[in-house]
């Protein structure tokens, strides 16, 4: 992809990020997912088959981000193991307790209940 094109596609999974954080995946619809990230239809449907489709590409990414800082954390820092995974633990709170809305937990079970449900 080129830098436009994978520019626009992050910009609908992160407006998307926020949206389905605030209210879970099956409360956001496509309409409102693209009036916010002020994206046409057939542009979503360049970058993503369907709703689902955007939600395990979403999913995925998420997880590659995270898995990436939690690489860099606990095999790039300072510090003995115990050290690492510590400041892991305690960071991981320090985000929860920002703000209990926004726990991934939730936002990830949504997503997956929402798949299983159409996979059925």
């Amino acid at each position: 992809m080129n830098t436009k094109t994978n520019e626009t596609r992050q910009h609908i999974l992160d407006v998307g990020y926020e949206l389905i954080l605030s209210k879970g995946f099956t409360a956001v619809g496509l309409s409102e997912l693209l009036k916010t990230s002020e994206v046409p239809k057939g542009s979503f449907y360049h970058y993503f088959k369907s709703k689902e489709h955007f939600g395990e590409v979403l999913i995925a990414s998420y997880f590659e981000g995270y898995l990436a800082r939690l690489d860099t954390l606990l095999n790039e820092a300072e510090g003995t193991g115990y050290e690492r995974l510590m400041g892991y633990f305690r960071r991981r709170l320090e985000v929860e307790a920002v703000d209990a809305t926004h726990i991934s937990a939730l936002w990830l079970s949504s997503v997956l209940r929402y798949l299983i449900c159409q996979n059925r």
